[in-house]
């Protein structure tokens, strides 16, 4: 049986918008494994799918980043965490402390090189406008201190190198 009934166009933006298989058989009321067929006779991809070939030319950073998000967001669509990514800035060094950070996992352990994602007003949760990417020393530095008590230590600091 041919795709003839099934209009591409639709199942592309029903896809793009983070519907799921389940979702686009029930709506042409046909089996979750026919509409596997019919993306399949058409010649599109799942979400799944492009996030797959994606995912093979990722950075170990974007990779992280997918992993963080993904956990973070387990409710939201694929396409809404596909937005948080493409506009992150993923820094290769630290914007608060200018060391290095390591991507890559290491030893399996938090290090102070570490990735964090930094949440600039915690109460707005993890969207684009509100996260940033810093070392894991930085995010613990500026954890829960105000600008007021982080310049009452520097000042102390400085105090105490004279």
């Amino acid at each position: 049986m041919k795709a003839k009934k099934y209009n591409p166009d639709h199942i592309k933006e029903q896809l793009h918008q983070g519907k799921s298989i389940k979702e686009l058989a029930y709506f042409y009321n046909v089996t979750k494994s026919r509409m596997y067929q019919v993306l399949y006779e058409l010649e599109i991809k799942t979400v799944e799918q492009v996030r797959k070939t994606q995912s093979d030319t990722w950075t170990s950073a974007e990779k992280w980043f997918w992993r963080i998000i993904t956990m973070k967001h387990q409710k939201t669509s694929k396409a809404y965490r596909m937005a948080i990514m493409k506009n992150t800035v993923l820094p290769t060094h630290c914007p608060v402390l200018d060391i290095e950070i390591d991507y890559s996992g290491g030893k399996g352990i938090r290090e102070d090189n570490s990735p964090s994602i930094d949440q600039l007003i915690p109460q707005r949760g993890y969207n684009p406008e509100n996260i940033r990417v810093m070392s894991w020393r930085a995010n613990r530095i500026k954890n829960d201190g105000t600008a007021k008590e982080h310049q009452a230590i520097s000042d102390y600091l400085k105090r105490l190198e004279k």
